[in-house]
Formats: C-alpha cells, sequence, structure tokens
C-alpha cells in the first residue's frame, strides 16, 4: 500500500464513521478500494483518491453526495460544508417525514452482541416514500433511493442469511410495487465498513431491459397449440406446450387466431428465491418472471435467472431457465456474461 502526505481544511473528506476536519498535516494510505453506491460500482474523478486513516475509510465528500442526489456548497466566511438532500419534485414542496418499517436485533460482526438494525423510509405527507435507509446502532450505513416517482409503495421488508458462506449473516432488503405485475426489488448488503451491495434489482420493471423489450425477446405460434419463446441476447429458445385445458372455454378454432396474434411481454421481476443447490454453503439468488400470454392473467411461461456469487464476491448470472405454465422446464443453458 503507498503512503502519500496530505494536507486539508475544513472537513472537504466523508469517512463512512467520522467527519475529519483539521487544519493540519496528516499522514494517510491511499485505499484502491471499490466503490458501490446504490448498487452501482462508481469511482471519483481523478485527483480525489480514497483514503485510509487510523482504519478509517475516507471518501470525498462531493463524490457521495451528488452519487446520492444531494448538492454541496461551501460557505467560506463560516468555514462550513453543506449538503443539501434533493427530493423528488412531487414531494419537494411538502412536508416529509420519517416511516419506521422494520427492526431487527442481529450480531452483525459475531462478536456476541446484537446490533439493532433498523429500516425507515424517508415519506412525503401523503405517506408516499422517496428514499429508505438502513440505521445500524443508530447510524446511517446505507441509503436506497426511489428509482422512479412512485415506482415502490411504503411496504419494505428486510432479512438476514448468510449467503456467502463466512457465517456472518448478509442483510436482504425487499421493496415492493404496488401495481398489478407484483413487481419487488432487493438489494443485499454485505455488512462491513462499507457496506457493500453484493446484488441488487433497484428497479425490477427495468431489469433485463424492459425498454427494448422486443428487441431482446420474442414470441411466435407454432401451430399446434406450440408457442416458441426467445431471448435473443442469450440465444435461449424453448418451445412451450399450451392446452385446450389451460384455456377453458375458448374452442380450438378461436384460440389459435389469438396466439398467432400474440405480443412480447416478460413481467418485471415478483419472485426471489434463496437455494444452495450444490451444498457449498455459498447460496445462488434465482429471480422469477412471468412471460405473458393473451392476456396479463395468462402465464405463457416463466422464465428465471439464476446468479452465483462470483470471485469478486458480487453476484453475476450464470444460468437461465424456462417452465412452462405447469411449472416443468422446457430450456435451460448457462450463461458466461453479465446481462446487459
Amino acid at each position: 500500500m503507498r503512503k502519500t502526505v496530505i494536507s486539508f481544511l475544513c472537513g472537504t473528506l466523508l469517512s463512512l464513521t467520522t467527519v475529519a476536519a483539521a487544519s493540519d498535516t496528516i499522514q494517510a494510505f491511499l485505499f484502491p478500494a471499490k466503490l458501490q453506491i446504490n448498487g452501482v460500482e462508481k469511482q471519483p474523478a481523478d485527483g480525489n483518491p480514497v483514503l485510509n486513516y487510523n482504519g478509517s475509510v475516507y471518501v470525498p465528500l462531493r463524490f457521495v453526495a451528488e452519487a446520492l442526489g444531494s448538492k454541496v456548497s461551501y460557505e467560506e466566511e463560516t468555514k462550513t460544508v453543506m449538503v443539501r438532500a434533493e427530493t423528488p419534485a412531487s414531494t419537494s414542496a411538502k412536508a416529509l417525514k420519517v416511516q419506521p418499517l422494520e427492526t431487527l436485533e442481529v450480531d452483525l460482526d459475531l462478536d456476541g452482541t446484537k446490533e439493532i438494525v433498523e429500516l425507515v423510509a424517508d415519506v412525503s405527507e401523503e405517506g408516499a416514500p422517496f428514499a429508505w435507509r438502513i440505521l445500524v446502532d443508530g447510524g446511517l450505513r446505507a441509503f436506497l433511493t426511489q428509482p422512479e416517482d412512485g415506482m415502490y409503495g411504503p411496504v419494505a421488508h428486510m432479512e438476514t442469511n448468510d449467503l456467502t458462506g463466512d457465517g456472518k449473516p448478509e442483510l436482504l432488503v425487499y421493496r415492493y410495487n404496488t401495481g398489478t405485475a407484483g413487481a419487488i426489488g432487493l438489494t443485499v448488503y454485505e455488512p462491513s465498513v462499507l457496506w457493500r451491495a453484493i446484488f441488487a434489482v433497484s428497479d425490477p420493471f427495468r431489469f433485463d431491459g424492459l425498454e427494448r423489450m422486443e428487441a431482446r425477446y420474442g414470441v411466435r405460434y407454432l401451430g399446434n397449440l406450440e408457442v416458441e419463446f426467445t431471448d435473443k441476447e442469450t440465444g435461449l429458445k424453448a418451445v412451450i406446450p399450451q392446452s385446450l385445458e389451460k384455456y377453458k372455454g375458448i374452442p380450438k378454432k378461436e384460440l389459435e387466431p389469438m396466439l398467432e396474434k400474440l405480443h412480447v411481454w416478460v413481467d418485471p421481476v415478483s419472485f426471489y428465491k434463496i437455494t444452495d443447490d450444490d451444498k457449498d454453503g455459498r447460496k445462488e439468488i434465482v429471480t422469477q418472471q412471468r412471460v405473458i400470454g393473451i392476456g396479463h392473467p395468462d402465464t405463457l411461461a416463466l422464465l428465471e435467472n439464476v446468479y452465483w456469487l462470483g470471485e469478486d464476491q458480487s453476484y453475476r448470472p450464470v444460468k437461465q431457465k424456462v417452465y412452462d405454465y405447469k411449472e416443468n422446464v422446457m430450456a435451460e443453458q448457462s450463461r458466461k456474461q453479465p446481462l446487459k
């Protein structure tokens, strides 16, 4: 680790545990850490390094604040650095309040002492959340924002599970959309100095490219009550049988024209499963999405993506499966590259 001598005035760096404010010269170490903010890897601009000083990690304040959507200003007269949170337009003019959602008592670092972990939401006067915070013994450890105005309702849930197999619990935070698709977001944190997100579906509607759905996915009626589903980005292809039993009351001569007019629609992620199929202690995360048929209540198929923990201790997609409406596996393939 390379050592450097730096000088700084009036707290221009933000530590995860303390705020540094000094006018004297100090010695610190360059700390080449990866930084993730709300599950997205980011790095400060050149000339603004991450530092380690007396065992605490220091990150440029402006970099962190602006990445979280806040504004930073400096008042020379009082030598004060000011951070102002920018709220969504629909809530900025309204009174805000903190809504407690859930509290857990967990021994996060296995030292024999349980920490108090709280999940709270920052909500508008009407109760619409625009941000969520995770507090440990009263101190802020993680911050989640609303991907778009109103996507998630006030209900959220957290639980612990040792996903990495090191004996220490990870924290799983679920957020729920109030729409008919039942979309669910999941962020998994590895409690540590940086509280790194090792898995994140922060926006289940855009996950796997909803905005380019027709460019990526395809459905085609093959005749004889069989429909082909393709994922053109990964090469996955499956022939999915339908049945008159499934479409009770619709004669075949009326059903087939409906199937011929199918348009692809893949619902957002609405289900997660934590498994350890290979029994190695490192658990897999499975996401599930519905492929819609002739109407939204009609499930044409189920699309699963399986995620494994990589060497960088972050989850990556490794396998896809397609099931028919009876949950029989119709196609399966391994994945080598992360989803774009």
